[in-house]
């Protein structure tokens, strides 16, 4: 009898912990849901999806959340692409000095990679090529451009990180970097096309990432540490990661400490 106590006291401690731990997540979960449907209502499709996956990696059994993180990423792509279409339209109007109908078609990006360069064409491209005489080639109206040394060294230095990043399969920093590149010469058509497909390909792999984390997880429930942690270690970078990095660090340790004093009993 005196040998089963420590046993049956532990068994009371895993369940212990095993129900707060799950309490937590399902409270972290309605945390999450309310975080997705408040978006919704504010329009910012790309926070409800954000809330809406993370809320399903934590419940990766829940299929009506999976079902929303789905829907609402398939949404934020199709915006994106949109938003490529608005950028390159307001470009266009803006070269031609149509800047009133260009700041329309900039406002109407509202995230993604898209974002940052409406916001320096509105704030910054936009009132420097109003100004009266400045930058216009004096045989016609259509104003010209030219980059500065600094600009075109710092342009330069931007796509060797980024070549250098995607080396490393960090694609989401190659994509920042392609995109501060093309910000800084909006004239690169070639660039610009790089940075709007790198950051499709961010979404996608971001995608991949999900699914990484929900296979992981199951893994880790059943005891399969090492390939649960081959799994969490695929995902690179984005809302995941810390999850990611919490399975591998803290909770397969504590269930491998737990799994190991379970069997000394």
């Amino acid at each position: 009898m005196g040998k089963r106590l420590p046993l049956f006291g532990l068994m009371l401690f895993v369940a212990a912990n095993a129900w707060a731990a799950g309490t937590n997540l399902e409270a972290r979960k309605s945390q999450l849901l309310e975080k997705a449907n408040q978006a919704v209502v504010e329009s910012r499709v790309n926070d409800a999806a954000t809330a809406y996956c993370q809320a399903s990696a934590l419940a990766p059994q829940d299929r009506e959340t999976a079902n929303l993180c789905r829907v609402f990423k398939r949404s934020v792509a199709r915006m994106l692409d949109l938003f490529d279409e608005y950028t390159v339209d307001g470009i266009t109007l803006a070269a031609n000095g149509q800047f009133e109908e260009a700041l329309v078609q900039f406002r109407r990006v509202k995230f993604g990679p898209d974002k940052s360069i409406a916001d320096d064409w509105i704030n910054r491209k936009i009132p420097a090529m109003q100004g009266v005489g400045q930058n216009s080639d004096p045989q016609s109206n259509t104003p010209t451009y030219s980059l500065d040394a600094a600009s075109a060294a710092r342009k330069k230095s931007l796509l060797t990180e980024a070549d250098r990043s995607l080396g490393q399969g960090r694609l989401d920093e190659a994509t920042k970097r392609y995109c501060d590149a093309s910000l800084i010469d909006p004239r690169d058509t070639e660039l610009a096309a790089t940075c709007k497909a790198t950051a499709r390909d961010v979404v996608k792999q971001l995608e991949r990432f999900d699914q990484y984390l929900a296979d992981a997880t199951a893994l880790a429930n059943q005891g399969k540490f090492d390939d649960a942690i081959a799994q969490f270690r695929r995902i690179k970078y984005g809302p995941n990661q810390s999850a990611a990095l919490e399975w591998i660090n803290v909770k397969i340790p504590q269930m491998k400490a737990a799994r190991q004093h379970a069997t000394k009993q």
